[in-house]
């Protein structure tokens, strides 16, 4: 298993296209944040309504970091409703299982 925890796609396509999926990106100002919303983003080749969104929560240890620009939205653990809420309304979630915050992961697990 691979430290993150990714969507795979049943219909053999590559999750970057897929149509208008809600994304949920743990640490989404990290580098690893980064780089999926980088691959997995289709607003470049679909129109705006069929483009993924992205939401997410930001890592306490990259403060000065923001979310990338594609991040429609980011959440906090400590409003853990609008937290569960984000998370339920999300078709794919992502996770660093090795660098998440194992609160907040616990949670996240348990709300899906």
């Amino acid at each position: 298993m691979t430290p993150a925890t990714a969507y795979k796609p049943s219909s053999g396509q590559s999750p970057s296209n897929q149509k208008n999926r809600r994304i949920f990106i743990s640490g989404c100002n990290t580098l690893l944040g980064y780089c999926l919303v980088e691959e997995l983003r289709n607003d470049h080749i679909e129109a705006d309504e069929t483009a993924n969104q992205f939401v997410g929560t930001l890592d306490p240890r990259c403060p000065n970091d923001p979310p990338p620009e594609n991040v429609k939205r980011v959440v906090s653990f400590s409003q853990k409703h609008n937290f569960s809420h984000c998370l339920l309304d999300s078709d794919v979630i992502v996770y660093h299982v090795s660098a998440a915050d194992p609160a907040e992961l616990r949670f996240a697990i348990s709300r899906i």
